[in-house]
This record gives structure tokens, C-alpha cells and sequence, in this order.
């Protein structure tokens, strides 16, 4: 998870810069084939945006349900103790 996570990040990022080298030819030069180009990169940086969420979003659900067991063990060890306090 964490892996491909870091993939992503590094897809988007170099996508990113062709983007931004390809917006500045845009503004440079104003063919019609750096439009082409542009909205090819504009696509592809919105696809990997998407699954940069879904990865994001995945990690977040993980993370809730680890963070959900151990306040289920605390509670079961506290009531454990209290239960052995009690005898």
C-alpha cells in the first residue's frame, strides 16, 4: 500500500512538471498541438489525482481500524483489571 502510495506521489509530481513545461511552451509558442498536449497532461494529472485519493482514503480506513482495535483492547484490559481488583 504504502509503496504504490509513493508511486503515485512521484507519477503525479513528474506529470506535474511536464505540465507546467508544456503550459509554459503553450504560452510561448500557441500551437494548436501544445493545446493537445496540455489537455493530454491535464487528463492524466486528474486520473492520477483519482487514485491518489482512493489510495489516501484506503490508508485513512486502515488507520481508523487500527486505532478502533486497540481502543477495544484498553478497554478489555481495563475491565480485566477491574474485574481482578474486584476479587
Amino acid at each position: 500500500m504504502i509503496d504504490k502510495d509513493e508511486e503515485l506521489h512521484r507519477e503525479l509530481m513528474a506529470t506535474f512538471r511536464k505540465y507546467f513545461e508544456e503550459n509554459q511552451q503553450w504560452f510561448n509558442d500557441d500551437t494548436y498541438a501544445s493545446t493537445i498536449r496540455l489537455r493530454h497532461l491535464l487528463s492524466d494529472i486528474r486520473h492520477i489525482c483519482s487514485a491518489r485519493r482512493k489510495a489516501i482514503r484506503l490508508w485513512q480506513v486502515e488507520k481508523r481500524a487500527q486505532l478502533d482495535e486497540r481502543k477495544v483492547r484498553r478497554a478489555q484490559k481495563k475491565a480485566q483489571g477491574d474485574s481482578n481488583d474486584t476479587n
